[in-house]
């Protein structure tokens, strides 16, 4: 008796999980962050706009969700680029729509990877982004805490901006923790005690289990 065995067709997904280019989009963004200017916030928002977008497009997000994460993002754009005009504090709309498209963003690449059999260099590049995604949302936290309660979040005093919270954001994250700038208030350092915790799990859980199981890619 013969056995005739039906293959499936394999299926190309879009982008095929090119999350390296999340990492130079990200790149552009933590050297833009820094300096505060309204030309500039809405140009950051944009590339957190695309990161999104191009998280959701190669992962081979359905064609609705896609469409649905462009509107979000260019309502955001939208709202970055009016918000000087109507809004009595314009940085706080901005760090407000930045941990929207952030979070979105994480949500989009975890939900991928997580269905992902094989751990390769493009899963790392992902993990990797998220961290730094992280990294962005906390410090965007911390500064919508400044713009929203009237009071300073760091207990050393002085007009800190932008590249400030991004510094402060990112060594708590990675527990370096240099001390020049501390939290002063409890809820801005149960906040910092979260982002460490997070931070210093995630390297020892997530990205470990991927370095230490990650398969090289099969030339083509």
């Amino acid at each position: 008796m013969t056995h005739i065995v039906s293959q499936r067709p394999s299926v190309v997904v879009r982008g095929a999980g090119r999350y390296e280019v999340l990492l130079v989009l990200l790149a552009v963004v933590l050297v833009l962050a820094p300096f505060e200017s309204t030309v500039l916030e809405p140009v950051i928002i944009a590339l957190l706009g695309s990161v999104l977008i191009f998280a959701l497009w190669t992962s081979g997000a359905v064609t609705s969700v896609l469409w649905g994460a462009i509107g979000l993002a260019l309502a955001c754009v939208v709202a970055s680029v009016v918000a000087p005009v109507w809004a009595s504090s314009s940085r706080g709309v901005y760090t407000l729509v930045s941990i929207m498209l952030s979070v979105s963003a994480i949500a989009s690449i975890a939900t991928h990877l997580t269905l992902r059999r094989t751990a390769t260099s493009a899963t790392l590049a992902g993990a990797v982004a998220i961290y730094l995604l992280v990294g962005l949302v906390f410090a965007d936290l911390y500064m919508c805490f400044t713009v929203f309660s009237g009071t300073a979040f760091f207990t050393e005093p002085g007009d800190y901006g932008s590249v400030s919270y991004l510094y402060f954001s990112f060594t708590t994250l990675t527990t370096v923790g240099f001390g020049d700038l501390t939290a002063g208030s409890d809820a801005g350092r149960m906040l910092a005690v979260m982002e460490a915790l997070l931070g210093q799990l995630y390297l020892v859980t997530v990205v470990a289990f991927i370095v230490a199981t990650r398969r090289p890619r099969s030339p083509s």
